[in-house]
């Protein structure tokens, strides 16, 4: 098991999400905080931390892998953008939810996530940016 995999993983199963597929629904999915915001609707998943548990047993710790996953779109009007979003961050918790162990590479439990969204404007557009924080648990 590598970092890269779970993250390589939870971008894979967001994309078969009719809802979520690509290009068809969001432009654009990044492995990381993308360095350009020109393709709306986007989506990025990365890992920002590990948590111990404060579980173990002889070889190995349990712990809490936070990833972020973050979704924005635009439009002329911000309410379009903001229900898109709303949309999109709902479609990821049901995924996520209905694979908590990410086809096995972490533990099979289902832990809260944390929901934050931003409001910006990009010359004539609403942007509406979502943060989920998403944790796994995993025996290293």
């Amino acid at each position: 098991m590598t970092y890269k995999e779970i993250v390589q993983k939870t971008i894979d199963l967001l994309k078969a999400d009719a809802n979520l597929s690509e290009p068809d629904k969001i432009k654009k999915y990044y492995f990381g905080v993308p360095i350009r915001l020109d393709l709306y609707p986007f989506i990025y998943v990365q890992w920002n931390e590990r948590r111990a548990t404060g579980k173990a047993n002889i070889s190995q710790f349990e712990y809490e892998l936070i990833l972020e996953i973050g979704v924005a779109d635009r439009a002329v009007n911000e309410d379009i953008a903001e229900k898109s979003v709303y949309d999109k961050i709902e479609y990821i918790e049901n995924t996520l939810n209905s694979n908590p162990s990410l086809d096995g590479l972490v533990s099979d439990v289902k832990l809260p996530k944390s929901i934050e969204i931003v409001r910006m404007s990009d010359k004539d557009y609403a942007v509406a940016f979502v943060r989920l924080l998403h944790a796994v648990r995993k025996w290293i």
